[in-house]
């Protein structure tokens, strides 16, 4: 959704009601044998998985969010991947046992997981801290789809206790992405437990 606002897209929004079960309906499993969220319906077209949808969004009107030349789509599609490596799986644990096991009421946070994730994604925070002292974003000094791919997953920093908040470069990104037109209207308002 950051990506279709920051663009401009037009597109129909359906949203999936998790709670109700919407994503493991036969209909929804059919375009996504994953059952998860989001899918992405173009035509006869479908896509899944968030950073891939935001690629071929963001490729539908060429530009800097999603640079054609090799090198700059290179240097976006590494931080993507380091993300999706180092960063996601943390942030996930964290979500999991600091916030949403308390909402579906899965038992208590167990704290041996929640100390590794957090240790990790400390490592992980210190590289992307340094990088971001380098330029302003991500990938260099242009807003892309790394900078709302790796952002978007810390929008419940404080509800999931996520350890970044001592980066000071990381803190001045995520203030400047927090402050672009396109984060303020998707900024989830779902109420979950603190």
């Amino acid at each position: 959704m950051l990506v279709v606002h920051h663009l401009e897209l037009p597109v129909e929004v359906v949203v999936v009601d998790l709670v109700k079960g919407g994503h493991k309906t036969p209909d929804y499993v059919a375009l996504n044998p994953s059952g998860k969220v989001p899918t992405l319906v173009d035509g006869d077209f479908v896509l899944t998985e968030s950073w891939a949808i935001m690629a071929y969004l963001a490729d539908q009107k060429p530009g800097p969010l999603y640079p054609s030349e090799p090198k700059a789509r290179g240097h976006v599609q590494q931080w993507m991947f380091w993300a999706a490596s180092h960063v996601m799986p943390q942030i996930s644990a964290l979500n999991f046992e600091n916030m949403l096991k308390a909402f579906f009421k899965l038992g208590p946070t167990d704290p041996a997981r929640v100390a590794l994730a957090e240790k990790e994604l400390r490592t992980a925070a210190a590289v992307l801290d340094a990088e971001l002292g380098k330029h302003t974003w991500v990938a260099g000094d242009t807003l892309t789809i790394a900078d709302f791919a790796i952002a978007a997953p810390l929008m419940a920093t404080e509800r999931a206790k996520l350890p970044v908040t001592d980066f000071v470069n990381l803190q001045r990104w995520f203030s400047a992405i927090k402050a672009l037109p396109a984060w303020q209207a998707t900024e989830p308002t779902m109420a979950l437990p603190t």
